[in-house]
């Protein structure tokens, strides 16, 4: 394997953290505002610092030093969801991940908490969770909770053409925005990391256009996936009022237009934090209207790297400072890129900077082939999401446990209380290697029942150089071991060392198998028990069906029309 693409994920990944991070501390504040969280009015670097959680109504807490948002926090879960054979588990993230993520998640926005309360829903899915929350509509969700996570398909799938990635970053994006601005944004920030890791260079300006341009593929990767066509397409199409093809192509044009506005004022004399601030006002980012915008935070992302690309530490400080702009989506953005091509690690290591880069490494892995490392999560068929925030957190035979996450072990100390005294918070460390700010119950509900209780260890490969000390060299190989007891069950998550089959099951050879055997009863339900044991998707048991359930309507239509 190429150790120098091993570098630039593992510090894209770090970058990214860190921009995060730092940007987290001044996320819409006003600079009275940061210096109540800091008592600074100037962030230089990760500090420890206060801000109020739950509202109105909850507890202003002490956050450590290097503490991240949501932006990280759904990246991991990204990465969870990315199994040892490459595969990313769509129904895992949709139904596991974003549920359980509104228990612990740290500066989220509306739409990304809108669409995962909704997935809490039986009979909602991935491609079909068209919510409408108030003012808030799914159709309508252009924001960048989806740019800021797609990340670690690209790290895990660098060696793959770029339409399966791209299919990828669609299916991520749209559990939780609908809007073309989100998923066309999340697409571009998604081809830029690519072309940055391949080629060891950021792609230059004027070169943007043609990235956009092979956007114009997206419609027809849509149209070509069954479950994006079959489910999520016709009822996105007659909610927009317009075809997707249309809508990528408008936003294509928008985003034209603001890579000619980053480009002239590339062009012009002045310094690089200004040509920033520039950047910011001519686009509008500083706007509440278009601040959060997808397609924004992936162009303003890819210009502060190209400002900014010798000087990494310095283009964060510069974008955590920018306030009234996304100061840490922007910089999470703009980090991903710059660290995939500086040597340099973070001055400073974010909070479970370890487990970042255990994740990195493991998805770096998958290019080869090489890992055989994957989270378990549990069984969708007897899944049921936490019925309210607090109930996340449940006690199993005298251990605290997440649901569908696993074993924690808590901090010492009473529960953090808000000014509404049922709002009860309590700081936790999962197995792997992940710190929460979790919801929780005054006295936790016990499980009875039987459960694994999952260990894991990372032990460091002693063959592996050491990055530590910021000079560029690679960061550690771990090996993950787990063990269990008991039998699996729908409430926890096992991590799990395992081995998986890299051939892929192609649906159309199988349906079209199904339908010429004129829908032979014992082949199909052999068909069904492949997809199940084979890919251990419901969506492609689902598409499956689909195809030759339809087609059997059709057959049968034909044979009334000729009695």
């Amino acid at each position: 394997m190429d150790n120098s693409i091993r570098e630039r994920i593992v510090n894209s990944s770090s970058w990214a953290a860190y921009g995060d991070a730092l940007g987290f501390v001044t996320e819409l504040a006003n600079r009275s505002m940061v210096e109540k969280r800091t008592g600074k009015t100037v962030v230089n670097s990760l500090c420890p610092w206060k801000r109020r959680i739950g509202g109105i109504s909850g507890a202003i807490i002490d956050l450590p030093e290097g503490i991240y948002s949501d932006d990280t926090q759904l990246r991991l879960s990204t990465s969870r969801c990315i199994n040892a054979s490459g595969y990313f588990d769509v129904e895992m993230f949709a139904k596991i991940e974003l549920p359980v993520w509104l228990s612990y998640c740290l500066g989220a926005g509306r739409g990304t908490k809108a669409a995962a309360s909704n997935l809490t829903k039986s009979d909602v899915n991935w491609f079909s969770n068209f919510y409408k929350d108030g003012n808030t509509s799914y159709v309508n969700s252009g924001g960048n909770g989806a740019v800021m996570r797609i990340q670690p398909h690209i790290w895990g799938g660098i060696d793959l053409p770029n339409e399966p990635l791209l299919l990828d970053v669609i299916k991520n994006s749209i559990c939780t925005h609908g809007h073309a601005r989100a998923i066309v944004g999340a697409c571009f920030h998604a081809l830029m990391l690519k072309s940055t890791i391949d080629e060891g260079r950021l792609p230059l300006i004027p070169s943007w256009v043609g990235i956009l341009t092979e956007l114009s593929s997206l419609s027809r990767i849509v149209s070509s996936d069954m479950q994006l066509s079959a489910f999520w397409l016709p009822v996105w199409e007659s909610l927009s009022e317009q075809s997707f093809e249309a809508a990528v192509s408008e936003v294509i044009d928008e985003m034209s237009d603001a890579v000619t506005v980053v480009l002239n004022i590339y062009d012009e004399e002045k310094e690089s934090k200004q040509k920033y601030i520039d950047a910011i006002q001519a686009l509008s980012a500083f706007d509440p209207a278009y601040r959060g915008s997808g397609t924004l935070t992936a162009i303003l992302g890819a210009f502060l790297a190209c400002l900014y690309q010798d000087y990494p530490e310095e283009g964060m400080i510069v974008a955590a400072n920018a306030l009234g702009s996304d100061t840490d989506s922007i910089a999470t953005v703009g980090g991903a890129l710059m660290g995939a091509i500086t040597i340099k690690r973070p001055a400073k290591r974010v909070l479970d900077q370890e487990y970042i880069d255990v994740e990195a490494c493991r998805l770096w892995r998958l290019n080869s082939g090489l890992s055989s490392v994957e989270f378990n999560y549990p069984d969708l068929a007897s899944w049921k999401p936490p019925r309210r925030l607090a109930d996340s957190l449940l006690m199993v035979d005298g251990c605290p446990i997440v649901t569908g996450l696993g074993k924690v072990t808590e901090a010492t100390g009473r529960p953090i209380t808000g000014k509404n005294k049922s709002l009860l918070w309590s700081w936790v460390n999962t197995t792997f290697g992940q710190t929460l700010l979790i919801r929780r119950r005054e006295k936790l509900t016990v499980y009875t029942g039987t459960l694994p209780l999952p260990s894991y260890s990372a032990e460091k490969d002693l063959a592996a150089p050491n990055t530590s000390n910021g000079k560029g060299t690679v960061q550690p190989e771990f090996k993950f071991e787990v063990e269990s007891h008991g039998d699996t069950n729908a409430i926890m998550g096992v991590v799990k060392q395992t081995e998986v089959k890299l051939d892929t099951l192609d649906i159309d050879e199988l349906s079209a198998s199904a339908i010429s055997s004129k829908f032979d009863q014992a082949l199909i339900g052999q068909h069904l028990l492949d997809l199940i044991d084979g890919t251990g998707s419901i969506e492609n048991v689902i598409a499956y069906a689909a195809i030759v359930a339809k087609a059997r309507k059709a057959r049968n239509k034909s044979k009334r029309r000729k009695v």
